[in-house]
């Protein structure tokens, strides 16, 4: 019986030190917070950097914290510059002329870091280039003056974007899980908004196609809007300027909504609710209101809210 019992208590123990080994062997194995690994990493040059820009058509970066800055220029010359000086090597900045495609990683290869750098990268590029920008889940801000684009597509995982005047001849998708979305003026063919939690806020907004913004609980206010077709998701709190729409689709789980019609020639809204006012009257299901000739359809299903009409 003493026997079997010391067996037994030897094989718990052979057990117990084989799985502490294994769990040491997979912490040593375990990426850094900030590790990265990128293809055809031994093309890419490190540190502050300018090019010929009549030789680039995008710009691709990835991005881990801190702030990217642009800065809008006339020349030919793009110039790239490192904010922090005191960083090591693997830390610098990576870049790489790939083609006409101008590729930009925070830094070296198969590197990371528990470290939080914050790193700052000032960008001095001109008009009419397509840019592409992504980022992990550390915050990211991203900073622009008056530049006009040829593409826009951004990821953050979460951080903030601000904007004076963004013009883009195609196409502006933007992507935020958590932080502020600031434009003063927006002109572009289409833009998509995906946010998750934060605010968003345009001044102005010019489509020559639509406009589509889904989020779960972010606020949202444009100061006016002009364009084919807009459907807004899923915002808690909108505030909404029409300039010249064809159709405008609102669908919201909670928050008061604001629609302000003084610059359009007319609305004709259809307002579903759970449990809502328009205009302060309490409404049972649906009600509709049509201002001025009701050219612009305005569809708003709201499962608790209330809606002004201005």
């Amino acid at each position: 019986m003493k026997k079997a019992l010391r067996i037994t208590l030897i094989l718990v123990c052979a057990a117990a030190l084989g799985f502490l080994a294994l769990f040491i062997v997979y912490l040593t194995q375990q990426k850094p917070a900030y590790y990265t690994s990128y293809e055809n990493a031994d093309r890419y040059a490190s540190g502050s950097f300018s090019c010929d820009a009549r030789e680039i058509d995008a710009i691709d970066i990835t991005w881990l914290s801190g702030a990217l800055r642009f800065q809008r220029t006339s020349g030919t010359s793009l110039r790239v510059t490192e904010a922090d000086d005191a960083l090591t090597e693997k830390q610098r900045t990576r870049w790489w002329q790939d083609g006409r495609t101008l590729r930009i990683q925070y830094w070296a290869s198969n590197y990371g870091t528990e470290k939080d750098l914050n790193k700052t990268l000032v960008l001095e590029i001109p008009d009419g280039l397509s840019l592409t920008i992504r980022n992990g889940k550390k915050r990211c801000t991203v900073q622009m003056d008056r530049h006009q684009l040829k593409e826009v597509h951004l990821q953050l995982g979460t951080g903030d974007f601000l904007a004076d005047s963004l013009t883009v001849e195609g196409d502006l998708e933007l992507e935020n899980g958590g932080g502020t979305t600031d434009i003063r003026s927006l002109t572009a063919r289409s833009a998509r908004f995906k946010t998750t939690l934060g605010e968003v806020s345009i001044g102005s907004v010019t489509l020559r196609n639509g406009l589509e913004m889904s989020s779960s609980r972010a606020k949202l206010s444009l100061g006016t809007v002009r364009a084919e077709s807009v459907k807004i998701s899923k915002y808690e709190g909108i505030r909404l300027g029409l300039d010249s729409c064809g159709t405008v689709d609102i669908q919201t789980n909670r928050g008061d909504i604001v629609l302000d019609t003084k610059q359009s020639a007319g609305v004709k809204v259809h307002f579903t609710t759970g449990l809502g006012k328009l205009n302060g009257k309490p409404v049972e299901g649906s009600e509709t209101l049509v201002l001025g000739d009701g050219s612009c359809i305005v569809s708003i299903h709201a499962a608790e809210g209330n809606l002004t009409v201005r």
